[in-house]
């Protein structure tokens, strides 16, 4: 369904389909496809990007796409470990900004434009690609034509919408029956996409005794 769409179904089933009721359906629609997005890490939520790092380059700025960073390799080695970088640095402050393989990395604060950072431990003594996994930016849902992303999302959506406009008017016990709904049907489609598709996921154990590098930068 379009923005329009979900307005349209949400105003008609409440009676009341005046240019606010119109617009404020819109504002709900937004922010609850927001809440919706960040929820769960769903596959079209998912970005990556393969960046070519410079010998001695720490600090990386990536596309203005992330929202967040949950994985990253260096080429010919296994997964980089994710670290907080006040732990590295309690660890270990003199070997905090040392020269070697990277073995982890840390989010750091986005820059004045809004993008994100991570940092890189160790800096990397030769010119190497990093593959960046992570969460991308909700796309917008603004417009009249747009059409929230993520597959199974409508019912659940217009449930929500439903439950606001009824608190909007101030119908609160219709608005928690709306918000029961919604919530039955998000836990649905987080059930479809951890166990009805065909991705599988696994729980690989990790030796922690066999990375020298935790005991150096404190990673957990």
């Amino acid at each position: 369904m379009t923005l329009a769409q979900i307005k349209t179904f949400c105003t008609t089933k409440l009676g009341i389909t005046d240019a606010a009721a119109n617009t404020v359906a819109g504002t709900f629609a937004s922010a609850r496809w927001k809440m919706i997005w960040d929820a769960q890490p769903w596959r079209q939520t998912r970005w990556q990007q393969q960046v070519t790092v410079p010998a001695g380059t720490q600090d990386i700025t990536l596309d203005s796409q992330f929202e967040l960073v949950t994985a990253a390799r260096w080429k010919g080695s296994d997964e980089l470990l994710a670290v907080s970088d006040i732990s590295a640095f309690a660890q270990n402050p003199a070997g905090y900004d040392q020269s070697g393989p990277p073995l982890g990395f840390a989010q750091l604060a986005r820059d004045a434009s809004g993008n994100v950072r991570i940092r890189l431990f160790q800096i990397p003594t030769e010119e190497q690609p990093l593959l960046v996994l992570g969460k991308r930016k909700c796309t917008e849902l603004t417009a009249d034509s747009d059409v929230p992303l993520i597959p199974g999302i409508d019912p659940c959506l217009c449930a929500f919408v439903m439950g606001d406009l009824y608190q909007w008017i101030r119908q609160f016990s219709k608005a928690e029956i709306c918000f029961g709904e919604a919530n039955a049907l998000l836990a649905k489609m987080v059930e479809i996409e951890t166990a009805q598709t065909s991705e599988v996921r696994r729980i690989i154990p990790v030796d922690d005794s066999s990375r020298p590098e935790d005991a150096i930068y404190g990673i957990f």
